[in-house]
Parts: structure tokens; C-alpha cells; sequence
């Protein structure tokens, strides 16, 4: 509105003439005045209308500054909302990808005409409203630095052409933002995903380690048996499988059967053979009461095959390791047994080796005795009447008899027993110190048949090539055989 002053009020006394003017009439004074107030508000009509031609800019500047500025407002509603779903749990992939393409056509320029489109890894994501037009704008979603996608955004009719076609400047940089988020977000819940499915994996391996860490101390309890053992292992088995609470087992072991409270043979079942020394001797299963989703082998994780393999495997090993203390206990007390009664036997035969030792004295003190008394005297009466021959004889008889209790003939049998029974005759002839032809002449044959009896003797007796003298060597074992005696 264009306000204008009230016009002046003039004074009704006459002008008095202001000095330097020349004096105004009294009648060219209200001219004069009105001439003066029109130029003025002329003046002031000008200002107004320059001031009328600025505040019309600045309303069209502010209402381009307010549209800029909802622009702005629903680009950062754009954002805000996509952090917001993407925040929010248990939010897949999936819902965060068709989330952000039904986010997207309120944040352009035109709304009611905008649609969007999500390709990604290979799907597609859509608004209800899409279809494919020439007033599109597009960018690459890249992952892990390498293309693996496009988001587009486009307009199902023409609009004035603005920074890229008929999109504004910012509209371009918002869309680069949220393919640059969608990037960031794949990547992230892709880790997140690895992440779980590690955590999953590992409390997985902690219930695996857990159980066999439980059957070693099964085994390692003090007098536990193969049965405490068996029963033991199959109420451990539940805990370490995927679900528990659907989880019984079942062990059977050469007829007999060890088994959870809640057992019951089901379609969704997993078993293991039980070998012991390389027999089947039973089977161990595992069975899930309830339908799951499918993995390696039904609803069983590859990890839980190899652990149920393994502990069958353990139980195998176990089995066989207590029937082997089994049979080693026996065992030791069979040889217990056998040691106390050989530990009798052995007192028993001591004392009749001492028996027989006593025996053997006195044998030998007897026959000692005898040949003293009745054989020498003999002997001595027939030196007198033979011949030289049958001195030698009789000379060599006595000395056969002074040594009648020695057990040279005996060692030295032990200790060669190739000998001959001539070899043995011309060793005990050599020991009582006759010659070669001494003893040639007393057996009746060659003086070189004893020197080939004497290579075969030195030869059997190890004296081969040596100096060893044999009358000396013979003498020696003599001499042994007598301190052993003593």
C-alpha cells in the first residue's frame, strides 16, 4: 500500500519577504506553494514506486529462496529417512533397497509425476509407478569399488528444463548421495551379515568343543565304566547341536541301546557307524522332533556331520581302549597268579637244587673215597706186572680218576659239541701232558693222524692261527672248570 502525506496547511498571514528574494505577491503565493507540495509529491510517488519494484523482487527472490528451500527440506527428509530405516532392526537387504526407491519420488521436484528404480546384484526394485520415459536421470551403485548396480529416477511427462534436463542441480547431487549411501549401506550390511553368520558359526564350534571337551572328561573320570561312558556321551549330544530343545540321540552298541529321555526316531535323523578294531559293532544317531530349514545334509549343519562322525569315531577308540585295560587288567592278574605260584615253585626247586647239590657232595666224597680206598691200591699192584703199553694205560687211568669228579669232559662238550668221541679222548690224552707219538703209539695209529686230530680240535676250539699253546689252553679249562666247582 502507497501511503501518502496529508497536504500541508498554509498560513493565512501574509508572506513576509525573506531578505536576498525579491517580495512575493500576496496573490502568486498559494502558485507557489502548490507547485512546491506537487513537486514533492511527485518526489515521494517516485520512491514509493521504486520501493514497490524492490519489494516485488524480494517477494519473488523469498518465494524462490522458500522453494529452494523445501527442496532442501525434503532432500534432508530423503536422507533422514533412509538413515532411519536403514537404523532400525532386523531390516534386510531387501526391504532396505524398495524402502529407499518408495522414499525417493517425494523428494524431487515433481512428485506426482516422479518414479523410481533400483538394479542391484542382479534384482530389481521398483516404484508401483514405473515406467520408463525420456526425462530420467541415473546413477552406478558401486561396491566394494566396482559398479554393481543403477538407481534411476524419472518424470512420465516434460517439464522446464533446469540444471540436467528438467532436474535441478540439487537433485542430481541428492541422487548421487543416496547411490553413494546405497553403496555404504550393501557393504555394511554385508558385513553384517558376514559378521552374524561368523558369530553363528563360532557359538556353533564352542557347543562342538564343549561336547568333546565333556567326553574327555567322561573318559577321565576315575572307575567310570564303558556303560556310564555311552550314556553319558548321548545326553551331551543335544547341547551341541543347532536347536536342543528338538534335538534327542540315540547309541547303539552291539544290541544294547543308551538314548535321551525325549528320544523318538523322526525323518529329520543323522547317524554315524561305530567301529571298534575295524568292525561295526552299533550306530549313533541324532534326530530333530520339528521340520527346519534345509543345510548340508537336511536340516544339519556340515559341522554337525563331522561331529557326529567324530564322536563316533572317539566312542570307537574309547570302546577299544577299555577293553584293552579290561583285558590288560586280566591280564596282570593272571600273571599275578602265575608269579605267586612260580614264586612257590621257584622255593620249591631251590631247595631241591640245595637237596641235589648236598646229594652231589656226597657222591663225590663217596666216590672219592671209594676209588681211594679200593681202585688206587689196585692200580699200584698192577704197575709192577704190565707192560710199558699197559702202564701208560694204567698211569693215565689214575689221572682220569684223580679227576673223576671234574667236569672238564662236560665243559668242554658245552663249549664244542662237534667234538668226536676220539677228539675228546686225544683232548683229555693232550691235558694230561703225552706227546703226539706217545699218544699215536697208545691209540695205534700215525704220528700224522694226531697232528690232523690236533688241527681239528685247535680248529673247533677257536685257536686257529694263534699262539695259544693247546696242552696250556686245555689246562687252563681245566683249572676253570675246577674253580667253578669250589
Amino acid at each position: 500500500m502507497i501511503r501518502t502525506d496529508p497536504p500541508k496547511k498554509t498560513s493565512s498571514r501574509p508572506h513576509q519577504q525573506v531578505a536576498g528574494r525579491p517580495a512575493i505577491q500576496a496573490d502568486d503565493a498559494p502558485t507557489e506553494t502548490l507547485h512546491q507540495e506537487l513537486m514533492a509529491l511527485r518526489q515521494r510517488n517516485a520512491q514509493l514506486e521504486a520501493f514497490e519494484v524492490k519489494h516485488r523482487a524480494m517477494e519473488a527472490e523469498l518465494r524462490d529462496q522458500t522453494h529452494k528451500l523445501q527442496e532442501r527440506i525434503k532432500e534432508i527428509n530423503c536422507l533422514y529417512s533412509i538413515s532411519r530405516l536403514v537404523e532400525k532392526s532386523q531390516t534386510s537387504l531387501n526391504e532396505i533397497y524398495q524402502g529407499i526407491v518408495n522414499l525417493i519420488p517425494d523428494s524431487w521436484q515433481y512428485p506426482e509425476i516422479a518414479s523410481a528404480q533400483l538394479t542391484i546384484n542382479g534384482h530389481e526394485y521398483k516404484t508401483d509407478n514405473y515406467s520408463v520415459s525420456p526425462w530420467q536421470q541415473s546413477v552406478d551403485i558401486i561396491i566394494y569399488g566396482k559398479p554393481s548396480g543403477k538407481l534411476t529416477v524419472c518424470y512420465r511427462e516434460e517439464k522446464p528444463a533446469c540444471h540436467e534436463g528438467p532436474f535441478l542441480q540439487e537433485e542430481r547431487s541428492l541422487l548421487n548421495a543416496v547411490g553413494e549411501r546405497l553403496g555404504r549401506i550393501t557393504e555394511q550390511k554385508q558385513i553384517e551379515e558376514t559378521l552374524r553368520e561368523q558369530a553363528h558359526d563360532l557359538r556353533e564350534r564352542i557347543k562342538e568343543i564343549n561336547c568333546l571337551y565333556g567326553i574327555s572328561k567322561l573318559v577321565e573320570k576315575p572307575d567310570s565304566t564303558l556303560e556310564e561312558i555311552c550314556q553319558g556321551v548321548v545326553e551331551l549330544i543335544p547341547f551341541s547341536w543347532q536347536y536342543p530343545k528338538i534335538t534327542s540321540a540315540q547309541l547303539t552298541v552291539n544290541g544294547r541301546k543308551y538314548e535321551t529321555a525325549n528320544h523318538k526316531e523322526t525323518q529329520w535323523k543323522l547317524s554315524a557307524p561305530l567301529s571298534v578294531y575295524g568292525r561295526k559293532v552299533g550306530v549313533l544317531m541324532v534326530c530333530y522332533h520339528e521340520a527346519k530349514p534345509p543345510c548340508h545334509e537336511g536340516p544339519f549343519l556340515k559341522e554337525e556331520c563331522a561331529l557326529l562322525y567324530a564322536v563316533a569315531e572317539r566312542l570307537g577308540r574309547i570302546t577299544e581302549q577299555k577293553q584293552a585295560e579290561k583285558a590288560l587288567y586280566e591280564s596282570r592278574m593272571q600273571l599275578e597268579n602265575q608269579n605267586l605260584l612260580l614264586q612257590e615253585k621257584n622255593i620249591a626247586l631251590r631247595e631241591i637244587m640245595e637237596q641235589v647239590l648236598t646229594e652231589k657232595k656226597n657222591l663225590e666224597k663217596r666216590v672219592l673215597a671209594n676209588v681211594d680206598r679200593l681202585i688206587l691200591p689196585l692200580l699200584n699192584k698192577l704197575k709192577n706186572k704190565d707192560t710199558r703199553i699197559e702202564k701208560q694205560y694204567i698211569h693215565l687211568l689214575e689221572e682220569n680218576l684223580a679227576t673223576l669228579t671234574s667236569q672238564f669232559g662236560s665243559k668242554i662238550s658245552r663249549i664244542v659239541p662237534r667234538l668226536t668221541p676220539r677228539e675228546n679222548e686225544i683232548c683229555n690224552m693232550i691235558r694230561s701232558g703225552m706227546t703226539s707219538k706217545e699218544i699215536a703209539l697208545l691209540l695205534n695209529i700215525s704220528h700224522r693222524s694226531v697232528e690232523t686230530y690236533r688241527n681239528f680240535i685247535r680248529k673247533k676250539l677257536g685257536i686257529t692261527h694263534t699262539k695259544v699253546n693247546l696242552p696250556s689252553f686245555l689246562a687252563q679249562l681245566e683249572e676253570s672248570t675246577t674253580t667253578a666247582d669250589q
